[in-house]
């Protein structure tokens, strides 16, 4: 990446990964909550109801996720969250959804940096914390407008590791697991609103940028 955005991590003599990393994903729930001083956390599905209750967008209000720095594609340990748009009519769900949604356009951002740099992103595979909330699933697929697909994987990453071991070693190794598969598909009628926010949510930012 020209612009210093992105990781590359080679992998073998033919494979190498071009990605990017974030400080703020599933940490901000227990940040928001604490600032909530919720004495009964909610759970990550528990936290994603909640912001449901607010509609698409939130009510105007955006939040750039950067409580705790961020990496790609900033790399900027003094960047820092913020709501944008606060008014006297949002409540605690629409700055759930907000925190939600600006996790998201994060995600976005990367998968948009990814695109610029390598081929158009058509498959994403989910894991993670996040995929414990089927609600926030179906809100990424929305936000990055692309299908996101959920396999049924305790462990990505250790799984990824095991792939690479088998084949150093010549032999057979196959992580598919399709038929345990569930996939999430945009539900067009957010796009242009997405599209729109999204925009605010990366003008915003570089901004703010210090």
């Amino acid at each position: 990446d020209p612009q210093q955005r992105l990781f590359n991590y080679r992998l073998d003599e033919q494979t190498f990964i071009v990605g990017g990393a974030t400080n703020n994903g599933l940490v901000l729930l227990e940040w928001f909550q604490n600032l909530l001083e919720r004495a009964q956390p909610w759970s990550v599905d528990e936290f994603a109801q909640e912001g449901l209750k607010a509609q698409a967008g939130a009510a105007g209000l955006v939040f750039l996720p950067f409580v705790l720095g961020e990496r790609s594609p900033l790399y900027n340990p003094d960047q820092r969250g913020v709501f944008v748009g606060l008014a006297q009519d949002h409540r605690t769900y629409h700055m759930v959804r907000a925190v939600m949604e600006g996790i998201c356009f994060e995600l976005r951002w990367l998968m948009q940096c990814v695109e610029e740099v390598c081929v158009p992103v058509e498959n994403i595979l989910a894991s993670g914390g996040f995929t414990r909330s089927r609600a926030w699933m179906q809100l990424m697929a929305d936000v990055l407008n692309r299908p996101v697909t959920l396999r049924d994987v305790n462990d990505a990453s250790a799984l990824g590791a095991a792939a690479m071991g088998f084949k150093a070693l010549g032999i057979s190794f196959d992580i598919s697991n399709d038929a345990h598969s569930q996939v999430f598909h945009p539900n067009s009628e957010h796009r242009a609103l997405y599209d729109e926010l999204f925009l605010l949510f990366v003008r915003t930012t570089l901004v703010l940028n210090p």
